[in-house]
């Protein structure tokens, strides 16, 4: 695929990138309760620890990851990529300084701060970039490959962890973060679309409105937006739009001073009160370029519906994150190296379902037939994790990844085809924020349940309760996609 390989050293970023995040994964738990509670398999403290870094991280996330995504439609995804591929440098380095009870409270603190523009930020901004470079028709085997890239550097992360000491290990990671940044910065490429360009063609690289003669002004267009407001927000996710091209109207807008004939082609909203001539000129050309027209090509409904869909799938799959390293330690004694077996099969398979899979998939049965078999998977390996009567079973129960890990690809390609280039960067950052949403609530939810179903106060043995609790956050994602429509790929207007 010719999109793809243009897409080289973003791969390269991607995979460097989650090499280094990912890596301190299978040591963490380890190093967290070694700590805090040493000699312990059950350590209440550890469990709340990571709940709050979990919890405050998603909370930043939320507010975050959106407007980052808004700039880098302004300023480009390059100039935003440098701030998650610098800032995950710092908990990284305190780490692998000391990894005592005082140092592992510093990287708490700065991983909880940091990974509020990391985490959310690197995917949002990396999906936007995938979207300016390749054709809808193609994007979501795209974001399939991305994604497995991301899961292969996470599989060699797991391979890293599970033959280094735990101290090599965390210098390792530093070292990779260092690397991913330098790299992004020498090497990565500004996309052309989303932050300074407006075409599909050379008809539509024109300048958006052209005078009739030397004696008109040339209309000035006003600053890109910065950031979605409340009231757009809230009109994506409950209006119903009747037709494409309707806009998302400003509660605040002040009346039009010039009314136009009747017969006069609606103005674009940015573009104020200028003559109808212009306007019509330029609403031609936006519907040429479809650009600065704030999601004007999408559907609410499919927008609320894969909004329910990531926020469930996100609350689930940060519950059993958030649960699953303890659950193992406490009823099977798990130590780094049986977690990073554990994680290996885990990146291993995703890697082939992204890179492989999906690929040969969404052709033949379309992203939302995908996207419920995926949930599907979600829910049953929830579910067998926390039935789970040997250590053997977990190991079984990740296989179950090579299908649940097509969710979020499948999520972001049905939204991203339904926006133009220039409302990417803020639509999978909107995205990323109700992931975020999720991120914040799990840890509410879970952090406390786990902490009690691993307690010897729990009233029945069912360690894994918490578990089974996000495989039904999961299931409820699952019955909101059977209701989604079809992704339809839209292609704008030509006159």
């Amino acid at each position: 695929m010719e999109e793809v390989a243009e897409l080289g050293h973003l791969l390269v970023f991607a995979f460097l990138f989650c090499f280094a995040a990912f890596m301190v994964g299978p040591v963490i738990t380890d190093v967290t309760m070694g700590a805090l509670c040493p000699g312990r398999d059950e350590c209440s403290l550890a469990i709340y620890l990571t709940g709050i870094q979990q919890a405050v991280t998603g909370l930043g996330a939320l507010v975050l990851t959106p407007v980052v995504g808004n700039l880098s439609d302004r300023y480009g995804r390059k100039a935003l990529l440098a701030l998650p591929a610098t800032a995950s440098i710092v908990p990284l380095g305190i780490l692998a300084y000391g990894r005592t009870r005082g140092y592992l409270y510093a990287y708490y603190i700065t991983k909880t701060l940091t990974a509020t523009v990391c985490e959310g930020s690197m995917m949002c901004l990396s999906l936007a970039y995938v979207a300016d470079r390749v054709p809808e028709a193609r994007r979501a085997a795209a974001f399939g490959v991305f994604s497995g890239v991301c899961s292969a550097g996470f599989v060699a992360s797991a391979i890293a962890a599970r033959f280094l000491p735990v101290s090599s290990t965390c210098q390792v990671a530093a070292l990779a973060a260092v690397v991913t940044a330098v790299y992004m910065k020498a090497f990565l490429q500004e996309t052309d679309s989303g932050a300074s360009s407006c075409s599909y063609d050379e008809e539509a690289s024109q300048p958006l409105c052209i005078p009739s003669s030397s004696e008109e002004l040339s209309p000035k267009l006003p600053p890109l937006r910065k950031a979605p407001s409340l009231s757009e927000i809230a009109a994506l996710l409950t209006s119903r739009h009747e037709e494409r091209g309707t806009e998302v109207q400003n509660a605040a807008a002040a009346p039009v001073s010039h009314p136009q004939p009747r017969n006069a082609a609606a103005p674009a909203s940015h573009l104020g009160s200028y003559s109808a001539p212009l306007q019509r000129r330029a609403a031609g050309r936006c519907r040429v370029a479809g650009c600065r027209r704030p999601l004007a090509k999408l559907n609410s409904s499919t927008f609320s519906r894969a909004a329910v869909v990531t926020f469930f799938h996100g609350l689930g799959d940060a519950g059993q994150l958030n649960t699953l390293l303890y659950f193992l330690k406490a009823k099977f004694h798990y130590s780094k190296n049986q977690y990073a077996n554990l994680l290996l099969i885990i990146g291993i398979t995703g890697s082939f379902s992204q890179l492989t899979v999906m690929p040969l998939l969404v052709p033949k049965l379309g992203e939302q037939k995908l996207l419920i078999i995926a949930l599907t998977a979600s829910c049953g390996h929830a579910f067998l994790y926390s039935i789970a009567w040997s250590f053997w079973v977990p190991y079984l129960a990740a296989s179950c990844v090579i299908l649940s890990m097509l969710v979020t690809p499948c999520i972001r390609s049905i939204i991203s085809k339904k926006v133009g280039p220039f409302e990417q960067g803020m639509v999978q950052g909107c995205i990323t924020g109700i992931s975020s949403t999720a991120n914040v609530i799990s840890p509410l939810i879970f952090t406390p349940l786990t902490a009690w179903c691993l307690s010897e106060a729990t009233p029945f043995y069912l360690k894994g309760f918490s578990l089974a609790c996000a495989g039904f956050a999961t299931l409820v994602a699952l019955a909101t996609s059977i209701c989604m429509r079809p992704a339809e790929v839209q292609q704008p207007d030509r006159k």
